[in-house]
């Protein structure tokens, strides 16, 4: 088997005002995606032919440049009106002040781009707001519905890089005023339980009632985007699964198979050497 092919070779290269920070995914056209941070702060996924190609410079910004030219003070953005613009380190930030009256910081782009309208007032109304009306709100349900937004909505969540920042949506009929409430129904029809967690059947596409089902740990794990899926003896299951099933050490079945490009039979029985179970 040939080794795993190289998915860092465009890592820490810059095009433009883009910085390749690590593998996206591939397309159902296998078509490679790289996971990028814009100079301006804001990440995005970019094909590698746009990124190569000079076709794909920026995460959109500089169009908003054009829009608005370099000094956008006093223009107003949703509830948030520019005070004064700055850099830092390599980013272009803007003090604005609030309808509510606070000052906050943000960077520029997120704020011409329309992500950042206000100093989080109004996502903190909306949700009030929802969670007067069904009142569940600090329930489990409630909290996996929010964080789902939270990480495909917000860019200051720890993990927008991993859903918002790579296309991860959350549907229209999720999202919204009405969004828990629709979420809850589906949740109630499809098998929710406390012990299950909420997961995507295409680790590509967003979150929708028609990509979503509820699923213990194993399940998820085997789901993930970089599960290793291997055939042996017949079978094909993640490799994870095969060193359990197999009591094989995990890490030295990995180097051989993906690393040394050993074939699975080869690196399954060429000495069964015994240790405890590694997840991956």
């Amino acid at each position: 088997m040939k080794p795993a092919p190289n998915r860092n070779d465009l890592v820490g290269k810059t095009f433009g005002s883009l910085r390749v920070v690590s593998f996206s995914h591939k397309d159902k056209g296998s078509r490679t995606h790289w996971l990028c941070e814009c100079e301006c702060g804001k990440t995005t996924t970019v094909e590698a032919y746009n990124l190569k190609s000079g076709h794909t410079t920026s995460c959109g910004c500089k169009k908003y440049t054009e829009k608005y030219g370099k000094d956008i003070i006093g223009v107003k953005f949703g509830r948030a009106t520019a005070l004064r613009q700055f850099v830092e380190g390599d980013y272009t930030k803007v003090e604005c002040l609030c309808d509510c009256g606070n000052k906050f910081i943000t960077h520029r782009c997120s704020l011409v781009g329309g992500h950042t309208n206000s100093c989080g007032c109004l996502q903190k109304e909306v949700l009030l707001k929802t969670s007067i009306t069904h009142g569940m709100s600090g329930t489990r349900i409630y909290e996996i519905w929010s964080d789902m937004r939270s990480r495909c909505n917000l860019t200051t969540n720890q993990n927008y890089y991993r859903y918002g920042g790579r296309g991860i949506k959350v549907c229209s009929e999720w999202d919204g005023l009405n969004g828990f409430a629709n979420f809850y129904e589906w949740a109630m029809q499809n098998g929710y339980k406390d012990i299950l967690s909420i997961d995507r059947i295409d680790n590509n596409d967003g979150y929708s009632p028609e990509n979503c089902r509820w699923s213990d740990m194993m399940t998820q794990c085997n789901n993930r985007r970089n599960s290793k899926f291997l055939e042996y003896n017949g079978q094909t299951k993640t490799l994870a699964q095969w060193v359990r099933e197999l009591n094989l050490n995990y890490t030295r079945t990995y180097h051989r198979v993906f690393i040394l490009g050993w074939s699975v039979k080869s690196a399954f029985e060429d000495g069964f050497y015994h240790a405890t179970y590694n997840p991956e």
